[in-house]
């Protein structure tokens, strides 16, 4: 079995039709709206009944209580952990009701107002692997216990995207039973007319990897978003993993461009790198200047490559394509580095150059240049004065170093940089 840890994870189109995908946590980001939306409910509920002293706590009680439930009996799940009983009441109670339903509708009133505030956000390797397994020709399912679902998707931009979508209207509707129970993923693969042994299903919620395994379902893919892997694993997922852009489907790879806050830990996938090498991939490199090739030192001018590393840097030169990337202007680093070949960003990518004739300076730095200048004359005035104190002007930027000016007088300088 694999773990969260490793990456090789293949999806075979003979062996499998479909895939049941859910909302919350897999595809969108929206479950960090339903935590902060429980969280309010619950602390507000407590605090004002005096029924607990305890607050409800996202780290513990969302995943263990709430997570991929359906609202009311997330609602009750929670309440019962507290030793709290309240009546069931009626989906039709006014929100905050000391009903299970009136709270369950005064989350969704807060959820509703947070979503309509903050947006919803797409992770792109979800949606990337949607889109390749629909060009396989899988059938794709959206799977939540959310009534907010078409809410969402239409927020998100994913109309059209799914064959089918179940979710919790069709839990009220057909009185299903709601996760850790299997029933909405049955129901959702009984109307796409797969059976649930060709089906996978793709889950962030522990209750959801549950239902998974008790219906059955070929495979039941993890998906990690929060350091809760073996968990996951523990429920009955066949495997786990952080990023769904690290899943393939007959060995082709979802075809996305991550921004670096959703990119793996290369360590967690180094045997995929390994591979990737092995494969005759040519990787890139990107490296900082100062602090990363040179140590840190008290002045700028006495950062300087060693020899050893720009040896290094020459023999990667041959086998990776390198670009340094530095706040230093475009010629600073340039000089400093002194190789031939590789591709340059000066102040903090405003300036770049590069060996296949790409040479680009984005000209929405140009208009603050006069801005830049009258700084620099307001700083050096407040703290030419300032034993140690060092302005190091840049094209597109200011640097005002204080690691020689005696301690106290460093305040002087952040008040001086304030103002």
């Amino acid at each position: 079995m694999l773990t969260h840890k490793e990456s090789n994870l293949d999806i075979s189109r003979n062996l499998f039709d479909a895939a049941l995908f859910d909302l919350d946590g897999v595809i969108t980001k929206t479950a960090t709206l339903h935590a902060l939306s429980w969280k309010s409910l619950f602390d507000e509920y407590l605090q004002k009944t005096g029924k607990s002293d305890t607050p409800f706590d996202i780290s513990t009680d969302y995943p263990l209580f709430v997570d991929g439930k359906p609202r009311y009996e997330g609602v009750k799940s929670f309440l019962e952990s507290r030793g709290i009983i309240l009546p069931y009441g009626s989906p039709s109670d006014p929100p905050g009701k000391e009903t299970i339903c009136g709270l369950g509708n005064r989350k969704n009133l807060i959820f509703q107002e947070l979503l309509k505030r903050e947006g919803v956000t797409v992770y792109r390797g979800a949606l990337a692997l949607i889109k390749l397994m629909k060009e396989k020709n899988f059938k794709i399912a959206l799977v939540t216990s959310s009534k907010n679902a078409s809410l969402v998707i239409k927020s998100a931009k994913l109309e059209g995207l799914f064959d089918i979508k179940a979710d919790g209207l069709d839990l009220e509707h057909f009185n299903l039973k709601g996760k850790p129970h299997p029933d909405l993923f049955l129901y959702a693969a009984q109307k796409l007319g797969i059976s649930p042994s060709r089906s996978i299903v793709l889950e962030d919620a522990e209750s959801g990897v549950e239902a998974g395994k008790r219906g059955n379902f070929g495979m039941v893919i993890g998906v990690d978003r929060t350091g809760h892997g073996e968990v996951l694993l523990e429920k009955g997922a066949h495997v786990v993993t952080s990023n769904l852009s690290q899943v393939t489907v007959d060995g082709e790879k979802p075809d996305i461009t991550l921004p670096i806050n959703e990119l793996p830990d290369a360590r967690e996938v180094l045997e995929r790198v390994k591979l990737e090498l092995i494969l005759g991939k040519k990787p890139f490199v990107a490296l900082d200047y100062d602090g990363t090739l040179t140590p840190i030192v008290d002045r700028p001018e006495l950062a300087a490559l060693s020899k050893k590393t720009k040896k290094t840097l020459q023999r990667l030169k041959k086998v990776a394509t390198i670009a340094i990337i530095s706040g230093r202007d475009l010629k600073d680093v340039k000089n400093l580095v002194g190789i031939e070949g590789l591709t340059y960003a000066g102040s903090h990518g405003f300036d770049i150059e590069s060996p296949i004739e790409l040479k680009k300076t984005f000209r929405e730095g140009e208009a603050f240049l006069p801005n830049l200048d009258k700084v620099e004359s307001i700083l050096r005035a407040k703290i030419q004065n300032i034993e140690g104190a060092l302005i190091e002007r840049k094209k597109y930027s200011i640097a005002v170093h204080f690691r020689l000016v005696n301690p106290e007088r460093v305040k002087e300088i952040e008040e001086g940089v304030d103002r």
